[in-house]
């Protein structure tokens, strides 16, 4: 807020004051002015919002001109101080009663994995109310961090659940961070993923931060992966579901760490959105009484399958405070970020693999052999809609369902 809207503001509280007041005392009219400068400090310090002034190297970093740059921090200075004062069937993270029957419900759950009727009542770029551990709103980023590529890919995916994932990375990205979004198409068929989402994306983001790349047939997760890193420009690669939300200063910390150290793989703590009634369950990073550390990171079954687990003792005491990442053995695979210049290096995925599963396991023991780190940040929180049953099948013989 500029000072002298600050100063405005209290004068017209004192003039206010002495129009009903008959005689104010001193001492009264200075507590006033007193209380109202505090609060106002409190809410100026509080301030998500950032300056548009940049500078020309972050502009050339980020391939655009100051308009777009301003029109970029006007679009996220908007969102980020009226997030919290927003109302509506979702809004700050709640959850959305539909009051379908059990009947229902179990038919839209087995058909699309989740709840179409509480998405569809939810605000595409609805707000979330999660914030950061203290420890972690204590740490200042440097002003200049790498760029990000955030690449998301969809295959007949839920058009709402796509849409939502982009407002939450545009929306609580700081412009000088965002590269771009792109938005990797494996071959879609359904109607509305394709012209519909052209025109929608134009018309919402109008700057060019959001990009569609469209593959001519279906590949797989894994190659669409490849294809979506090779057109990305970003410095650091970020890999994201389409069926997520990011939250407020979700991408710092991933970018901070990766600038610290280039061979790190980060992934975000992972909040669960109830697939029933879209209800944000916020990450709430801590101590548990037995002294474990309540943020999960990964590992494996010996079938191949990816398991959450505490982490080792000896990599919780290693770290000087609550806000410092985590090592983990493994990573979930559809939420991380990693140096494209790394990513590249290291060989990027196995082209042989297909559709999805195992490439997370796979990628994560080559990170380690290679001289890299795996870690979970307890400052970058994303949601994930975690579904039953996959709405679409796969391509030549493997016609069938995987749990997610």
């Amino acid at each position: 807020m500029p000072r002298l809207s600050l100063l405005r503001i209290v004068s017209s509280i004192s003039t206010q004051l002495d129009r009903t007041l008959d005689k104010p005392s001193p001492i009264f009219h200075f507590l006033i002015v007193l209380c109202t400068y505090s609060l106002l400090f409190l809410c100026l310090r509080e301030d998500p919002r950032i300056s548009t002034t940049t500078t020309s190297e972050t502009l050339k970093a980020l391939a655009i001109d100051r308009d777009t740059y301003e029109f970029r921090v006007s679009r996220f200075n908007n969102y980020i101080t009226s997030e919290r004062f927003r109302s509506g069937p979702g809004e700050l993270g709640r959850g959305v009663d539909t009051g379908i029957s059990d009947e229902e419900m179990k038919r839209v759950n087995d058909k699309e994995g989740y709840n179409s009727y509480a998405c569809n009542r939810t605000a595409l770029d609805r707000s979330l109310g999660h914030r950061p551990a203290k420890e972690c709103l204590a740490i200042k980023y440097p002003k200049k961090l790498p760029t990000a590529s955030v690449i998301l890919i969809f295959f007949n995916e839920p058009f709402r659940l796509i849409i939502r994932t982009v407002f939450s990375v545009v929306n609580r990205t700081p412009p000088a961070y965002l590269k771009e979004v792109i938005l990797l198409d494996d071959g879609s068929t359904q109607a509305d993923l394709l012209e519909p989402m052209d025109t929608f994306v134009r018309q919402n983001w109008p700057d060019g931060v959001v990009q569609i790349v469209r593959l001519p047939e279906r590949t797989g997760l894994i190659r669409a992966r490849l294809e979506g890193a090779k057109v990305a420009t970003g410095d650091v690669l970020i890999f994201l579901d389409a069926h997520c939300e990011a939250t407020f200063r979700w991408i710092e910390p991933l970018l901070y760490r990766i600038q610290q150290k280039p061979d790190a793989v980060v992934c975000p703590a992972i909040a669960n959105i109830d697939r029933f009634t879209l209800k944000f369950f916020r990450t709430d990073v801590r101590y548990t009484e037995d002294g474990w550390l309540s943020l999960r990171v990964g590992s494996f079954a010996w079938d191949g399958m990816y398991i959450f687990e505490h982490p080792p003792r000896r990599s919780i005491i290693k770290r000087a405070s609550n806000a410092e990442p985590i090592e983990s053995i493994t990573m979930p695979g559809g939420l991380f970020a990693m140096s494209r210049k790394y990513f590249f290096d290291l060989g990027g995925y196995d082209e042989g693999m297909e559709i999805w599963g195992g490439e997370n396991l796979e990628i994560s023991f080559r990170i380690w052999q290679c001289g890299g780190s795996l870690e979970f940040s307890p400052c970058s929180t994303v949601g994930h809609v975690y579904r039953v049953t996959h709405p679409y099948s796969f391509p030549g013989r493997l016609n069938f369902i995987m749990p997610l």
